[in-house]
Formats: C-alpha cells, sequence, structure tokens
C-alpha cells in the first residue's frame, strides 16, 4: 500500500474499516466497518437516499 488513500488495483482489500453514514443535513445514521474482501453493506438505508458516507481508514493506511 502507498498510503494515498486510494485502493488501487495491485493493493489488496481493507477489513475492519470504519464507515460511517450521515443524512445529507449532517445528522448521523449508522456506521459499520468493510469485511475481509473490503465490502460492506448497511441496512435499512434505501438506494434513494441521499446519504454521505464517510470511510476511515486505519492511520497506516
Amino acid at each position: 500500500m502507498n498510503r494515498n488513500g486510494i485502493q488501487e488495483p495491485n493493493e489488496p482489500p481493507m477489513a475492519n474499516v470504519l464507515v460511517e453514514l450521515y443524512e445529507s443535513n449532517g445528522n448521523y445514521l449508522t456506521y459499520t466497518t468493510t469485511d475481509a474482501t473490503g465490502r460492506y453493506y448497511v441496512e435499512g438505508v434505501e438506494p434513494q437516499d441521499n446519504i454521505i458516507l464517510s470511510l476511515i481508514a486505519p492511520f497506516w493506511f
């Protein structure tokens, strides 16, 4: 990993990255973490909902 904050094709997925969701007005909704493949799932959020997604990677990323 080159620590540029971008997962490039040659870099492995990152597990346990904190994913926070907020409404468009800034109100906190919920959080989850990425799995071993770097994917995450959040229940109760509809595709049409306007949300802000915040990814908080480990300090060494």
